[in-house]
């Protein structure tokens, strides 16, 4: 039986939030969400995640000072930023994989994810052919 890839979805909007994780439940992952970065990086010391999917701006902790912390913890583990905030600094891009920008489509999420955890299996095959 092939594992679930856990993912983390922050967003201060309960509608995206409930959007987000419905879609991703449907594709086969295995989805935990939060409204706040705080809760959040609560919830990630607690567990293990393959991927983070974090909304730009929330209160109590954004999603860049949120992927600074969880860097900390697990320098690997993938990071997607979703933001209306076009602009961010060279810096702040280096602290996530991906950023998406609002408004976003599902696919692209899905595409995503799937590209950014997938690999790390085929990679490990293909190097033995």
């Amino acid at each position: 039986m092939k594992l679930k890839k856990r993912v983390l979805v922050v967003d201060d909007d309960h509608d995206v939030r409930n959007i987000l994780s419905r879609f991703l439940l449907l594709q086969g992952f295995a989805v935990e969400t939060t409204e706040n970065g705080t809760k959040a990086l609560e919830i990630f010391n607690e567990n293990h995640f393959d991927a983070v999917l974090t909304d730009f701006h929330m209160p109590r902790m954004d999603g860049l000072s949120l992927a600074r912390q969880i860097r900390i913890n697990d320098p690997q583990i993938i990071i997607i930023i979703i933001t209306s905030d076009i602009w961010m600094s060279t810096q702040e891009k280096a602290l996530v994989d991906y950023v998406i920008e609002k408004p976003f489509r599902l696919n692209e999420i899905y595409t995503i994810l799937q590209g950014a955890l997938e690999p790390k299996v085929q990679n490990y095959a293909s190097s033995y052919r």
